[in-house]
């Protein structure tokens, strides 16, 4: 069994890992253990006790309390905090998108569980609840910077220490934890706000961005592999329909297709090939690549014509909050906020600031699973 043997591999990573972080005197190597090793816990968390709560954080950090506060949402679970001198705080960004309490992430909540530590989940400005103007106008978007973002964690981490040492008269060692884009803005707040923090933790962090970063896109087919050829070969099949009715279609059959997955049939090629590469990336990743194999295994064995095909995969992305049309400019020219979208917020940062998009960006390789329109028009150029 495939899966099995790459659960055992897991395994053996977390007996042998190390973290380099500088930890001082804290015993939190299993900190570094579980979480860079990605192992998958399952644990009911319907029994947790999670707070879901707010703090007034500053609307821009470098013109003082001119502009007011705002409210940052942020979650807590308390119930395994000894609230000892000394004790932990496992410190959990989120990033480009609204932010939840991470159920399907545990090892953040097994390892504050093993070191009996406070554990808080920070939402980023901009996104879902946490929102620092009243619209997203270009000019207000030009508060959202990884400054900013970095100065409100600062800012967030000083009051509650502040609030600890008056309330129950302890010092608390912060450790920080993030991933991708969440991840470099924990490496990069360890670099610049070392005092607060005693270590810092990030996957995958874009600490460094690829213009041409086709190796995404390879792993992602590792990872389809691991449920057999079969994962992949559908994806393929599903990519290859995609690129017949969009490029080598009339106008009024390619209208339909994008009818088909929400659009209203003038949406640009370009806009879908993003989007359906999302569908092919985003699934698998996050403990869900056996879900989505098994869901497109069943879709393409169910002898239903292609149209009814399309509509079921369309509707496996809604499941899981990839919608076409978060992908296209009208979304991205909205300045209104909407709490469940991240597509003009992300937009600016990538366009604006130093972050990596993986597979808008893919350059040509021998496997198939990447948006070949772009690569035509890479070559044209």
């Amino acid at each position: 069994d495939i899966h099995k043997e790459y659960r055992r591999k897991r395994q053996r990573c977390i007996r042998d890992s190390q973290i380099s972080a500088d930890m001082g005197a804290l015993p939190l190597l299993i900190l570094g253990i579980l979480f860079s090793c990605s192992i998958a816990i399952d644990q009911d968390t319907a029994g947790l006790n999670i707070k879901n709560l707010t703090f007034d954080n500053y609307v821009d950090h470098f013109t003082g309390p001119t502009r007011g506060t705002y409210k940052q949402r942020y979650y807590m679970v308390d119930e395994y905090w000894d609230k000892k001198d000394k004790s932990a705080v496992i410190f959990h960004l989120c990033g480009e998108a609204t932010c939840n309490f991470p159920y399907n992430r545990q090892f953040p909540v097994q390892t504050a569980k093993e070191l009996k530590a406070l554990y808080i989940v920070i939402e980023h400005r901009f996104y879902g609840e946490s929102q620092p103007t009243p619209d997203w106008s270009i000019d207000n978007l030009r508060l959202l910077t990884h400054e900013q973002a970095l100065a409100d964690y600062a800012f967030f981490i000083e009051s509650m220490q502040a609030k600890f040492k008056k309330e129950l008269n302890i010092s608390t060692n912060w450790i920080m934890i993030g991933g991708s884009y969440a991840g470099a803005l924990s490496a990069w707040f360890r670099f610049k706000y070392p005092h607060l923090v005693v270590g810092s933790l990030a996957t995958s962090g874009v600490v460094t961005p690829l213009a041409d970063f086709w190796a995404f896109e390879k792993q992602i087919i590792e990872d389809l592999y691991l449920s057999g050829e079969y994962c992949f070969n559908i994806v393929k099949y599903f990519q290859e329909i995609a690129e017949e009715k969009l490029l080598r279609s009339t106008p009024a059959q390619r209208t339909a297709f994008l009818k088909i997955f929400g659009g209203v049939g003038d949406e640009t090629i370009d806009e879908f090939m993003f989007y359906f590469a999302d569908m092919h990336s985003l699934l698998p990743q996050y403990s869900n690549r056996v879900v989505f194999c098994d869901a497109i295994k069943k879709i393409n064995e169910s002898g239903q014509p292609i149209e009814k095909q399309l509509e079921e995969y369309a509707s496996l992305g809604l499941k899981n909050e990839i919608i076409f049309t978060h992908y296209t400019y009208r979304r991205g020219r909205d300045i209104k906020i909407n709490t469940e979208s991240g597509s003009r917020q992300w937009g600016y940062q990538f366009c604006t600031a130093s972050v990596s998009y993986t597979h808008l960006r893919a350059h040509e390789t021998r496997e198939d699973l990447v948006c070949r329109l772009l690569l035509e028009k890479k070559k044209k150029k």
